[in-house]
């Protein structure tokens, strides 16, 4: 302890209070191991301060340091039980040097000391441990001046610090590993999902046409009715026809019927069919479409050009699914779904 106890521990508590500020501020280890070493620097008056962590390779290497050069914390490297920082690594007990420069061990390996400034120099280093693996070393150059000291305080605050950090570090592979999980399963699905759907008589293995796929294998299960959009020559009956193919309603008729290519007199005609003499030509009783599609699916190509007048007598098929022939008053019942196709804009007809 120093000459004033009392006040060192405020010091110390002060100081305990920002790191732990730092360390929850942020999850770049970088950037928050930067800051506690400016704690330990400002607050303690330690002069300079290193972070070394465990690298993949097993090699322990400093990736933070403030008082010295950017050039001099790169050389600082070190294998276990290599040096007073690679014994910390090996041993996970604190070490203290209390004159660096009268001490074999200590490689300076970083050359950030010179052999006069080293003659005041005690070096404090203390492991970072997640659990009960050491995964660092923290270290500080403290200046002395030729008394005895005692260093139990600084170990042992020190040791507090690096507790600190090693949460911290556990936090930061924790989510890496989780980031890294979720990386590699999103890219597993992204390649079974790669070539999963396909249709017959479609090519198509670019991600648009993936989605393309796998919403016409959403859809065709289902009864409800279709709406495919896009510009003439897009493929959209083709499209139509996978999706019939793909529901349960594959065994019965698909019945197409071209909206744009017939009159509105025809189209209801052959839509609804008529009654036997129900206008001129009418010579017999004829279905409809949509009794020939009982079952299965209508597609009515180009619905976008079909009359105002005709929409609401669609728009009853629509909601109650029966229609009357023409000429007749009799109601069918029809069970038929519908899938309609369109290259104009509806939004801007409305």
């Amino acid at each position: 302890m120093g000459a004033f106890p009392g006040r060192e521990a405020g010091i110390e508590l002060a100081a305990i209070y920002e790191i732990s500020k730092i360390l929850s501020s942020s999850l770049d280890l970088n950037k928050t191991t930067r800051g506690v070493l400016g704690v330990l620097s400002s607050h303690l008056k330690m002069k300079r301060g290193m972070v070394s962590l465990v690298q993949p390779s097993g090699e322990l290497h400093v990736v933070e340091a403030t008082g010295m050069s950017a050039e001099a914390a790169q050389r600082g490297r070190f294998r276990k039980g290599e040096g007073i920082t690679g014994k910390v690594l090996e041993t996970g007990v604190p070490i203290v040097v209390p004159d660096v420069s009268a001490e074999p061990l200590f490689l300076n390996r970083t050359r950030a000391r010179s052999m006069v400034e080293g003659r005041g120099v005690a070096f404090i280093a203390v492991p970072i441990k997640v659990g009960r693996e050491t995964v660092g070393v923290l270290s500080i150059d403290r200046e002395v001046d030729g008394e005895p000291v005692s260093f139990e305080n600084d170990v042992r605050f020190l040791a507090m610090v690096a507790n600190l950090i090693g949460q911290i570090t556990r936090l930061h592979d924790n989510v890496a590993a989780e980031r890294e999980e979720l990386m590699q399963r999103q890219h597993r699905m992204q390649k079974e999902l790669q070539g999963k759907y396909s249709l017959d008589n479609v090519i198509g293995r670019s991600k648009r046409m993936q989605e393309v796929f796998a919403e016409v294998h959403q859809a065709a299960p289902g009864k409800s009715t279709v709406l495919l959009r896009g510009e003439s020559g897009t493929g959209k009956e083709v499209i139509a026809r996978s999706i019939h193919y793909l529901s349960p309603r594959k065994d019965a008729p698909f019945i197409k019927v071209n909206c744009a290519a017939l009159s509105e007199t025809l189209l209801e005609s052959e839509l609804f069919g008529h009654e036997k003499g129900s206008f001129t030509g009418a010579t017999q009783e004829r279905k409809g479409r949509f009794e020939v599609a009982q079952g299965g699916t209508l597609f009515l190509d180009e619905l976008g050009e079909i009359s105002p007048a005709f929409q609401t007598k669609l728009l009853r098929v629509l909601q109650e699914r029966e229609f009357e022939r023409v000429g007749g008053n009799k109601s069918i019942k029809g069970d038929v779904r519908l899938i309609a196709a369109t290259n104009r804009d509806l939004e801007e007809g409305v």
